[in-house]
C-alpha cells in the first residue's frame, strides 16, 4: 500500500502544486504480485477536484500487464505552513 499512498500524494502535487494528507484510501487485492526482481507498473489519475479534496484512482500491474491491485482514495490539499506542522508535529 506504500506505493499506492506515494503514488497519490506525488499526482496529487503535480495536479495542485501543494502538498496533502491522505484522508481515505480503499485498496483492493486483485492477485498477488510479486515485486523482487520483477517490473511493477503503478499508475494514477485524479477523478475528482473539488475544492482542497483530491480524488484519485491508482492501479498496480505486473510484468505481463495483469491487474493485481486497484485503489481509490481521497487527499485533502494544504498550506505550507499546516503540512510543516503536521509533519513535524507542532
Amino acid at each position: 500500500m506504500g506505493l499506492i499512498d506515494e503514488i497519490m500524494g506525488w499526482t496529487n502535487f503535480v495536479c495542485t502544486g501543494k502538498m496533502g494528507v491522505t484522508t481515505d484510501l480503499n485498496v483492493k487485492f486483485l492477485s498477488p504480485l510479486y515485486i523482487s526482481g520483477n517490473l511493477v507498473r503503478v499508475t494514477c489519475r485524479v477523478i475528482e477536484q473539488e475544492g482542497p479534496r483530491v480524488s484519485m484512482e491508482a492501479i498496480l500491474t505486473n510484468r505481463d500487464g495483469v491487474m493485481c491491485t486497484t485503489a481509490t482514495g481521497t487527499w485533502r490539499v494544504v498550506s505550507p505552513d499546516k503540512y510543516k506542522a503536521l509533519i513535524h508535529g507542532k
